[in-house]
């Protein structure tokens, strides 16, 4: 389904001018958003949703768009007191969460300017194996040094930990999965001197395997893990666990019509079909 943009034709086309009319109405929520890379990569092998890279002119605009629209971020560390006062949810406040993982060196080249040049900051999580006192490279990129960590972070950039090696936690045993997640948080608290409340799981999030999720959220606490944010699809409102926390991904394909159309919950609607497809392949036996 998605790899025919059947998500961004409903989105824009129906979903987005029900809701401009009045017929659809959003509920309040605090957009978190997810991006990886920002480069002007095409990506051409890969299908338009799963593309992790966004134009650095696009990215620009994003940035432009949030600012001349009145929005103002924070960073994740601050969503679990969001969440327990939900009024901080409302439109009104325009809030937002802008958050970056894999590490890669185009955050500072490319995607820290434009976000510095409008007062926002964000969150930059850390596959910590490829973070090194030298450039490394994870999926032919490059990513950033601990001392340009260190840099951004005198900066206001906050950072995470996005495991070490960046494997499937929920294809490994729990022991493995577990000192997977352990270890990227000690390694980056130990970097930047400073306790680190937020991590990001990666690849897609097993919101249907129960154990695992029990198990993951109980982990998370024990580390002092104060929000964690997946791939699960959607826009972070009352009630949301603050370490289950949804994201709205952003790539290539967001051009303005359907980044404003996330910014303001047209996007949503995306988060049943989602969990009925993660149902779907926990009963196939397929994560």
């Amino acid at each position: 389904m998605l790899d025919l943009g059947i998500d961004r034709i409903l989105t824009t086309r129906l979903v987005a001018p029900l809701q401009r009319a009045g017929v659809v109405r959003s509920r309040p929520g605090l957009s978190v958003l997810m991006y990886h890379g920002v480069n002007d990569d095409p990506e051409p092998e890969t299908q338009g949703y799963y593309r992790l890279n966004t134009p650095v002119s696009l990215f620009q605009r994003q940035m432009d768009w949030l600012q001349e629209n009145g929005f103002r971020t924070i960073g994740l560390h601050e969503v679990p007191a969001m969440l327990l006062s939900p009024s901080g949810m409302e439109p009104t406040n325009r809030l937002v969460v802008i958050t970056f993982d894999d590490g890669y060196k185009d955050f500072l080249q490319n995607a820290w300017p434009a976000m510095n040049r409008h007062g926002f900051t964000g969150t930059v999580f850390l596959p910590t194996a490829y973070i090194g006192n030298e450039t490394m490279l994870f999926r032919r990129q490059p990513c950033l040094t601990w001392a340009e960590v260190r840099d951004l972070r005198k900066e206001g950039v906050f950072f995470g930990p996005h495991t070490v090696t960046h494997r499937e936690l929920n294809r490994l045993s729990w022991e493995d999965a577990a000192e997977e997640i352990t270890r990227s948080k000690q390694q980056v608290e130990e970097a930047l001197g400073e306790a680190i409340p937020t991590f990001s799981h990666p690849y897609g999030f097993p919101a249907a395997d129960r154990s695992y999720v029990e198990r993951y959220c109980s982990l998370l606490e024990r580390l002092q893990v104060k929000a964690s944010v997946t791939t699960l699809l959607g826009r972070v409102r009352a009630g949301i666990s603050p370490l289950l926390l949804p994201r709205l991904p952003v790539n290539g394909i967001d051009a303005l019509p359907l980044f404003s159309a996330k910014m303001r919950g047209a996007y949503d609607w995306l988060s049943g079909p989602q969990r009925i497809m993660k149902r779907m392949r926990l009963f196939l036996g397929d994560g």
